[in-house]
Protein backbone atom coordinates (compact mmCIF):
# COMPACT_ATOMS: atom_id res chain seq x y z
CA UNK A 1 0.00 0.00 0.00
CA UNK A 2 1.07 3.63 -0.39
CA UNK A 3 1.21 6.22 2.38
CA UNK A 4 2.90 9.43 3.38
CA UNK A 5 3.39 11.52 6.51
CA UNK A 6 0.87 14.17 5.45
CA UNK A 7 3.26 15.60 2.85
CA UNK A 8 2.53 14.18 -0.62
CA UNK A 9 6.23 14.55 -1.53
CA UNK A 10 6.88 11.65 0.87
CA UNK A 11 4.49 9.16 -0.78
CA UNK A 12 6.14 5.71 -0.75
CA UNK A 13 5.15 2.02 -0.86
CA UNK A 14 4.86 -0.11 2.28
CA UNK A 15 3.92 -3.69 3.15
CA UNK A 16 2.30 -5.23 6.21
CA UNK A 17 2.09 -8.86 7.28
CA UNK A 18 -0.66 -10.59 9.22
CA UNK A 19 0.54 -11.97 12.54
CA UNK A 20 -1.44 -15.13 11.77
CA UNK A 21 -1.34 -16.02 8.04
CA UNK A 22 -4.57 -18.02 8.48
CA UNK A 23 -6.51 -15.09 9.96
CA UNK A 24 -6.50 -11.97 7.76
CA UNK A 25 -9.01 -10.33 10.13
CA UNK A 26 -6.61 -10.65 13.07
CA UNK A 27 -3.75 -8.38 14.09
CA UNK A 28 -1.06 -7.14 11.71
CA UNK A 29 2.59 -6.24 12.18
CA UNK A 30 4.03 -2.77 11.67
CA UNK A 31 4.30 -1.27 8.19
CA UNK A 32 7.64 -1.76 6.44
CA UNK A 33 8.79 0.59 3.70
CA UNK A 34 9.80 -0.94 0.35
CA UNK A 35 13.16 0.05 -1.08
CA UNK A 36 14.75 -0.71 -4.44
CA UNK A 37 18.47 -1.14 -5.10
CA UNK A 38 18.29 1.97 -7.27
CA UNK A 39 19.85 5.03 -5.57
CA UNK A 40 16.85 7.13 -6.64
CA UNK A 41 14.27 7.57 -3.87
CA UNK A 42 11.18 7.24 -6.08
CA UNK A 43 7.81 8.80 -5.28
CA UNK A 44 5.68 5.63 -5.42
CA UNK A 45 2.00 4.61 -5.62
CA UNK A 46 -0.10 1.71 -6.91
CA UNK A 47 2.55 -0.99 -6.57
CA UNK A 48 1.95 -4.62 -7.37
CA UNK A 49 4.10 -7.77 -7.44
CA UNK A 50 4.32 -9.78 -10.65
CA UNK A 51 5.80 -13.21 -11.36
CA UNK A 52 7.28 -13.82 -14.81
CA UNK A 53 9.11 -17.05 -15.73
CA UNK A 54 9.52 -17.92 -12.06
CA UNK A 55 11.04 -14.53 -11.13
CA UNK A 56 9.30 -11.96 -8.92
CA UNK A 57 9.14 -8.28 -9.90
CA UNK A 58 7.59 -5.19 -8.31
CA UNK A 59 5.87 -2.66 -10.58
CA UNK A 60 4.77 0.80 -9.46
CA UNK A 61 3.75 4.21 -10.73
CA UNK A 62 5.84 7.20 -9.74
CA UNK A 63 8.29 9.99 -10.40
CA UNK A 64 12.08 9.82 -10.08
CA UNK A 65 12.05 13.28 -8.46
CA UNK A 66 9.43 14.74 -6.16
CA UNK A 67 7.26 17.59 -7.37
CA UNK A 68 8.53 17.65 -10.94
CA UNK A 69 5.00 17.95 -12.32
CA UNK A 70 5.95 15.64 -15.18
CA UNK A 71 3.86 12.65 -16.27
CA UNK A 72 4.14 9.65 -14.00
CA UNK A 73 6.12 6.64 -15.19
CA UNK A 74 5.80 2.92 -14.60
CA UNK A 75 8.84 1.32 -12.97
CA UNK A 76 9.80 -2.32 -12.51
CA UNK A 77 12.30 -3.78 -10.05
CA UNK A 78 13.59 -7.32 -9.67
CA UNK A 79 12.70 -8.81 -6.30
Amino acid sequence: FAMDDGNNDNHRMYVIKADDPNNPMGSWGPSIRLYTEDPVDYWMIDGTPMEYHGQLYFIWSGWPDVGVGAPQNLYIALM
